[in-house]
């Protein structure tokens, strides 16, 4: 069964959270590297995280986490998924597309507002 889901990554695909190097050179689809994933209770731990929402991804991610809007992408794996909260964690993702119109994630993300 395939899993799909949400991930951010900065305007030049860094991790917003973690930051360091890119990760990828933006070509798609593009499979990230296989991690351990740690399958503990932890709501943030190690794994390729995503989200099962676009709106949820942008929240935990930001959308001006270093002062440029994140990009938004939608990932997919066959791998096992370790869900936690609103997050979910897996050894790898294959990015397969980026969701370049915001609007109706935005109007999501904002709606409790």
């Amino acid at each position: 069964m395939t899993t799909s889901a949400f991930k951010v990554f900065t305007h030049d695909l860094r991790s917003p959270v973690q930051g360091g190097a890119p990760v990828w050179d933006g070509s798609l689809p593009y499979v990230l590297p296989p991690v351990t994933v740690d399958e503990s209770d932890e709501g943030c731990a190690a794994g390729w995280n995503a989200c099962r929402e676009p709106h949820v991804a942008i929240q935990i991610a930001s959308l001006w986490p270093d002062g440029r809007p994140s990009r938004l992408f939608r990932v997919e794996t066959a791998a096992s998924v370790v869900e936690r909260g609103e997050k979910l964690r897996a050894a790898s993702w294959t990015i397969t597309e980026e969701i370049t119109d915001l609007r109706p994630v935005l109007l999501a993300l904002h709606a409790p507002l």
